[in-house]
């Protein structure tokens, strides 16, 4: 048999653990609804739905919208595994040694997508509400004050 020769793809699956780029995208998605939560509860919303001839429909397309970016279960596990345990390096004292291989790649990669959503985002200095950093943004999602 010819050693040189490519090896056949498998359509294996990746462990979650080891996909770092799956990390990465969801814990960024996480940390955008977590923000988008504070906004969902803003009086504008609120008044959105007061005024809909169909408040139900409005309900229910916000429900279908956060339904669309859920995330799966195991990268739920496998990020909130790596929240407690960030917690818990920032309280213990831990060496990098006594971590595996896929913790310090997942720790890493959930440092990434901390680092693009606070690029992406900006926090009101009146109500701490997390809001996109767009050109046009001028005000507050929650608070309606001037950033």
């Amino acid at each position: 048999m010819n050693s040189l020769a490519p090896i056949p793809s498998s359509p294996r699956p990746v462990p979650v653990c080891a996909d770092t780029g799956g990390i990465e995208r969801f814990a960024y998605q996480l940390f955008c609804q977590a923000g988008e939560d504070g906004a969902r509860r803003s009086r504008s919303a609120t008044r959105l739905a007061a005024a809909a001839l169909d408040p139900q429909r409005v309900e229910e397309a916000a429900r279908n919208a956060s339904e669309q970016a859920t995330i799966p279960l195991a990268y739920q596990l496998w990020i909130s595994h790596l929240l407690w345990l960030e917690d818990v390096l920032h309280t213990l004292e831990c060496r990098p040694a006594e971590l595996t291989a896929v913790e310090l790649a997942g720790l890493q990669a959930l440092a990434r997508a901390r680092s693009r959503f606070l690029r992406s985002h900006q926090f009101c200095p009146h109500c701490d509400a997390v809001n996109p950093r767009t050109r046009s943004a001028a005000r507050c999602r929650r608070c309606q004050k001037e950033l």
